[in-house]
């Protein structure tokens, strides 16, 4: 499967570089709104895809043994997750995210971009679950005794039954019913997330109720667990 990502991976970069070039030429010219608008939707087809390649990949990594967690020392980690909340809310128009979080930074050891990338998925979760004009919840919380912290992110969607919930962190597992059959996805993304908090030396965990939403939490050390 890694050689198969390497592979789709190479035209699909072609695609999207020459898609942003007509961006920026058909942009130039008001009259060619419905030129730009095809542009638009095959440039969100191209990251689409260039996601699942990128799940597809760590996947690979994961089963393989080869996925690798790069540890930095990050003196900010509210200002980590406000970054990804702020790029989730202007790429998102019709929920409004807020986050909770201490005025004081958080010192931590980890690796940002895999962070990110959990933070990215749970928020985008709540956002394709979650009924138009719902707001979504970020909260940040500071646990000294234990030396660790706890990041939540809660919407006000369909919620998940008991029973799914067992199997929500297992590779490609989906919930499957008539309010999410129109969802995309190959049910990657919260294994990934799972694999990754893990391998931080952390947990993560859902709380929800069928009708009346759903909160994902995961908690990382302060430290780096080697």
């Amino acid at each position: 499967m890694i050689i198969a990502s390497h592979e789709l991976r190479t035209p699909l970069t072609s695609i999207k570089g020459y898609v942003q070039l007509l961006q920026r030429k058909v942009g130039r010219y008001p009259d060619l709104v419905t030129e730009l608008h095809l542009v638009n939707i095959i440039h969100h087809q191209s990251n689409r895809m260039n996601g699942l390649i990128n799940e597809m990949f760590d996947v690979s990594r994961i089963e393989s043994g080869q996925l690798r967690l790069n540890y930095s020392y990050n003196p900010d980690l509210v200002g980590l997750v406000r970054s990804v909340v702020e790029q989730q809310q202007v790429s998102n128009s019709h929920h409004q995210l807020t986050l909770k979080a201490p005025t004081q930074a958080i010192e931590a050891t980890l690796d940002e971009g895999r962070i990110e990338q959990v933070l990215n998925n749970l928020i985008g979760n709540a956002i394709k679950y979650s009924p138009l004009d719902q707001p979504i919840k970020i909260c940040v919380q500071l646990n000294s005794a234990a030396s660790e912290v706890t990041i939540s992110v809660e919407d006000c969607g369909i919620g998940i039954r008991p029973d799914q919930q067992t199997h929500l962190f297992d590779r490609f597992y989906r919930v499957r019913d008539s309010a999410t059959n129109k969802i995309d996805g190959l049910g990657l993304g919260l294994y990934i997330s799972h694999q990754i908090i893990t391998r931080h030396g952390g947990r993560i965990w859902l709380e929800s109720i069928p009708g009346m939403g759903s909160t994902f939490c995961f908690t990382l050390p302060l430290k780096a667990v080697v």
